[in-house]
């Protein structure tokens, strides 16, 4: 359901989080410990870490010596953009990578592990966030989630006013909005605007739950007259 998607989504970005902060703790620790160049430290921590970030500090590694030209945040930056395709970031979470490509391009060995530090402390604090809101919007979603399929029950099982089931027409129209809703949801997901995605399946949700209550009304009343027989 919508809920149990939103759910895997929002675990995706944590974990997500979670690997880019281990990575920038190891490139701090590596750098303090061995003096070694970025180039070095890339293919080393690689071994380390899993898809597809092992595979971005490959590339990264061998772009780096490769290309010993072109300055290291323009290598870093356009590797980067190629893990970025993968990861679910938000638009502020990826600049602050780009960024940090900028930062250890100017800096010496020291203050590239000040940099590192400093990038793994962002992403400790946007995870500490991020975990708050999760427990919140699942809960809510996983609710959606139930609600609809209740709403689904009572559509196939209420009966109409005329005892008959519920028309085609009606069935058709919330057919409709659910695909509709669904189109626009993933639209706005994918511009990065989730909020707004959220409220437009709650919108769907409450107009869908107002043309049915008429029929949750009478299959209640059937009950109550079930029970008094």
């Amino acid at each position: 359901g919508y809920g149990f998607s939103k759910g895997r989504e929002y675990k995706k970005h944590v974990n997500e989080l979670d690997e880019l902060r281990h990575i920038a703790m190891m490139f701090a620790s590596e750098t303090s410990y061995s003096k070694l160049p970025i180039a070095d430290l890339s293919i080393r921590i690689s071994r380390k870490v899993k898809e597809p970030y092992k595979s971005w500090l490959i590339c990264l590694s061998n772009a780096l010596q490769k290309e010993k030209q072109e300055p290291l945040m323009h290598v870093w930056r356009k590797e980067a953009e190629h893990l970025l395709d993968k990861l679910s970031l938000t638009e502020e979470e990826t600049e602050e990578l780009i960024n940090l490509g900028i930062q250890i391009g100017n800096y010496n060995i020291q203050m590239q592990e000040t940099a590192f530090r400093w990038y793994a402390s962002c992403l400790e604090e946007r995870r500490g966030k991020l975990m708050k809101e999760v427990s919140e919007k699942q809960r809510l979603c996983n609710s959606l989630g139930v609600l609809a399929g209740i709403f689904l029950v009572i559509l196939l099982i209420s009966p109409g006013k005329k005892g008959q089931i519920m028309s085609v027409n009606l069935i058709f129209k919330i057919a409709a909005v659910g695909i509709l809703v669904s189109v626009l949801s993933q639209v706005l997901k994918h511009s990065g605007r989730e909020e707004q995605a959220f409220l437009t399946s709650l919108a769907g949700l409450i107009l869908v739950l107002f043309w049915i209550v008429p029929y949750i009304y009478e299959l209640f009343e059937s009950i109550q007259r079930l029970f008094t027989l």
